[in-house]
């Protein structure tokens, strides 16, 4: 990939309505050294004296914090100066103190530009672990998986009935293929709905990584419901975990089907499959029982389809 001037992290799901980080580090090299220093700390807006963004770069402990803004807007970069481009390959973003941990993003999209203005997303990438003390994580350029027999852009997991209403999870995986890892966490993708019980119940909480017994959770308005993803490209969805709520666990489905499109609009269904009675946190796999395993020829790379 060729190099570029402004590299950026955006946070696109905050758990505050601030967005911070003590250190920052941009690389060329997979565990390299960060090749920051000679340019200049950017950001979408810091909180006033002693968090500017330089604080993000100089390697102490001291934060850059925005100002606020909400999901989406708030970022922290770097402008490597006229006539400087870089590759970069990985990120490191480190959080506050576990007092101030919540002002890490637990959704990012890695950027770049060449004028400052106008930005590409090189990744996005969920958080793998909680935040806490001076946490840190580690954002690397993914590398493709394969697209499998039947891709497709939109994926659609439909609750056909369930247990109780309204019906709900603590968490959702899903992946490529039986027994495949979990890309839940790690593909390149938006989600929508077709319901939500209210407040405190908000969908991002399928894919928060927080499992029972911790009681994070989503619920439909109702008994049935559809949860869309849209991959940017094309892949192959052949397996589905649920994750029941640690309280309530009969509030899961009975039944429910997986539905592919090409276009957003007109859906088809890839399979269906049903689960048993629950108990409280219980995790349960099903996966399309058709699934027939990715040629040579599927295991190429595919647009931004990447773990």
């Amino acid at each position: 990939m060729a190099g570029h001037r402004y590299w950026r992290v955006r946070g696109l799901e905050l758990n505050s309505g601030l967005m911070a980080a003590t250190n920052v580090e941009l690389r060329e090299v997979l565990g390299g050294p960060t090749v920051t220093g000679s340019g200049t700390a950017i950001a979408s807006s810091y909180y006033g004296g002693g968090y500017e963004p330089a604080n993000a770069f100089d390697g102490s402990s001291s934060p850059w914090a925005s100002s606020g803004g909400g999901a989406g807007v708030q970022w922290i970069g770097y402008d490597f100066g006229s006539g400087v481009t870089k590759d970069i390959i990985q990120v490191t973003y480190t959080g506050r103190d576990s007092g101030s941990s919540n002002q890490s993003p637990w959704f990012v999209a890695i950027e770049y530009s060449d004028d400052g203005s106008s930005w590409t997303t090189l990744f996005r990438r969920y958080t793998l672990s909680a935040w806490g003390n001076y946490t840190t994580e580690v954002y690397t350029v993914p590398s493709p998986i394969p697209l499998g027999a039947n891709p497709h852009r939109y994926w659609r997991i439909e609750i056909l009935s369930s247990y109780s209403n309204p019906s709900g999870a603590s968490e959702l995986e899903f992946a490529y293929e039986p027994g495949g890892i979990n890309l839940s966490h790690i593909l390149s993708f938006t989600w929508s709905w077709s319901s939500n019980y209210g407040g405190g119940y908000p969908p991002s909480q399928l894919f928060d990584y927080v499992f029972p017994p911790t009681d994070n959770q989503f619920l439909f308005a109702s008994d049935v419901g559809t949860i869309d993803l849209d991959c940017d490209a094309e892949f192959t969805l052949s397996q589905i975990t649920w994750y029941a709520r640690q309280g309530f666990p009969s509030q899961s489905p009975a039944t429910g089907r997986v539905r592919y499109s090409d276009d957003g609009s007109t859906w088809t269904t890839a399979w269906t499959f049903s689960f048993g009675s629950w108990s409280a946190g219980e995790g349960k796999t099903v996966y399309d029982p058709g699934y027939v395993p990715p040629t040579p020829t599927d295991r190429r790379r595919q647009g931004s389809i990447v773990f």
